[in-house]
């Protein structure tokens, strides 16, 4: 059996303003395509698309007329919350296509809604009115080889983020302030992007802020590893990156309500609807790092790549099956 990839192999790279680090940055599929086993992922440079049994879009752009008109089942994997981004990182122009395409899709039969969390799913149903035949919720995963758990150190009051450094995560400067308000802790940035320099600024001459810009995963997982408490600033809900934390056995604290389906409030961690009171939740996550950490983990345990793409691979089969 064999699923077309649709698009480009980076999806954010529409919604984002091009930088390196957007393209060098570990994107859902890519971990997916790794992962999968009993099903052949064919893309653009290397295949027909006539020549498959399915297709598998990540972003409503992709879903044009061309792709219609060729009456394929369609595996929509749900990975954003697409219009808000492109308002948030200032894409503007790509509003119109996304419109177009969540219209198609909505009218579209042969469709299997992949959802990174029942909120996304919830939207699409509800308010973009998609109508699949099949649905499943698959988050974000993590890499059992690379993101393994570990246990707390001496506690050095070390706050750690990983992520994409555009306007979408502009809530970051509210843990840089708490930080440089807080004379015992450390907080290390690991990423790039348009807003580095900004964020730079913003922390100053603090010598208790690290940047080290873009590093690989095998850098992030140490970097978690050594850290007592994860942080996330974006009001998203199933972000690779908290899936990593998690794995490793590590707190998360987040600013915004979509993340608290997967992080428990008072037992993976905290998600404050706002930074109001962040120093507090920090604090707490750090005196009971040991149990959250471990909580956190057991929370994330059934979600690695490999048993996602189980998942998914089980959905694009029942999908040819049943549209056959």
């Amino acid at each position: 059996m064999k699923i077309y990839k649709v698009g480009d192999e980076f999806y954010s790279k529409s919604l984002q303003e091009g930088h390196s680090s957007h393209r060098l940055f570990p994107q859902r599929e890519l971990w997916m395509m790794e992962h999968i086993k009993n099903i052949e992922v064919v893309t653009q440079a290397n295949a027909d698309a006539k020549d498959v049994d399915a297709l598998w879009i990540d972003n409503p752009i992709y879903f044009t007329e061309d792709v219609e008109k060729l009456d394929l089942p369609v595996v929509f994997d749900a990975i954003d919350w697409y219009a808000e981004m492109a308002v948030k990182e200032g894409r503007f122009d790509v509003l119109d296509s996304l419109h177009e395409g969540s219209l198609k899709l909505s009218k579209y039969n042969k469709l299997a809604l992949v959802s990174q969390s029942p909120l996304v799913e919830g939207y699409f149903i509800r308010n973009v009115g998609v109508r699949p035949k099949i649905r499943s919720v698959i988050p974000n995963g993590y890499d059992e080889d690379i993101h393994k758990f570990s246990p707390m150190g001496a506690g050095e009051h070390v706050l750690f983020f990983a992520g994409k450094l555009g306007r979408w995560y502009s809530n970051l400067v509210y843990f840089i302030e708490v930080v440089k308000n807080m004379k015992e802790w450390e907080l290390v940035v690991a990423g790039d992007g348009e807003m580095l320099n900004y964020f730079m600024k913003v922390a100053g001459d603090c010598p208790r802020i690290h940047f080290l810009g873009f590093v690989d995963v095998d850098r992030v997982a140490k970097e978690i590893t050594n850290s007592d408490v994860c942080i996330f600033p974006v009001d998203d809900c199933s972000p690779i990156v908290v899936s990593e934390y998690m794995a490793c056995g590590r707190p998360v604290v987040n600013i915004g309500g979509r993340l608290s389906w997967l992080v428990r409030d008072s037992k993976d961690g905290f998600c404050l609807a706002s930074p109001y009171d962040l120093k507090r939740y920090i604090k707490i996550a750090y005196d009971y790092r040991e149990y959250m950490g471990a909580s956190a983990r057991d929370r994330i345990a059934p979600y690695s790549w490999s048993n996602n793409v189980r998942k998914f691979e089980d959905v694009v089969k029942e999908l040819v099956e049943v549209c056959g």
